[in-house]
């Protein structure tokens, strides 16, 4: 897969290649996490609106095909994220079959702010009756742009075909 930040001009794309294991889906769920980092600073005083970021963690993401084609969504809760830390509650997204718990903490300090967002994902059989093919991707991602660096890299790339046990 070729993902960019925007046009071939600004940015190189890049490239995520994915090792591909079939997951089978029984009676119950299969479970997945999302865990990620992100710190924002300031740049220069006499540039507010200039800021530099950091984010680093594993990432879940669908990779969906229907009659329209295949879709990539990074699933996201379909109410706000929480403040309170381990939040044990699952609730649904906008794809069925698809449940997510999630944990959202931000810490501000002078001219930096730090995000952690950390998910479970609970998966039914129920999403393959929505979808003609669905893969889970799973991976380690480090993205950052500042003053002194440029860097977007991927790790540990795994994408789980979901299949019927």
């Amino acid at each position: 897969m070729t993902q960019a930040k925007a046009g071939p001009e600004k940015f190189d794309p890049v490239l995520k290649r994915f090792t591909i294991e079939r997951h089978p889906l029984g009676d119950g769920n299969v479970e997945f996490h999302h865990a990620v980092s992100r710190r924002v600073w300031q740049t220069a005083a006499h540039k507010p609106h200039v800021k530099s970021q950091r984010s680093e963690g594993r990432i879940f993401e669908l990779l969906l095909r229907d009659p329209a084609g295949y879709h990539l969504d990074r699933v996201n809760p379909d109410d706000e994220p929480t403040e309170s830390v381990g939040s044990p509650e699952f609730v649904s997204t906008d794809h069925p079959g698809v449940r997510v718990s999630s944990t959202y903490l931000r810490a501000k300090q002078e001219n930096e702010t730090k995000y952690t967002e950390d998910r479970d994902y609970q998966i039914t059989k129920e999403i393959l009756e929505s979808y003609a093919e669905v893969y889970v991707l799973s991976y380690y991602e480090l993205n950052e742009e500042s003053r002194t660096r440029c860097v977007w890299k991927t790790d540990d790339t795994v994408a789980y075909r979901l299949v019927n046990q």
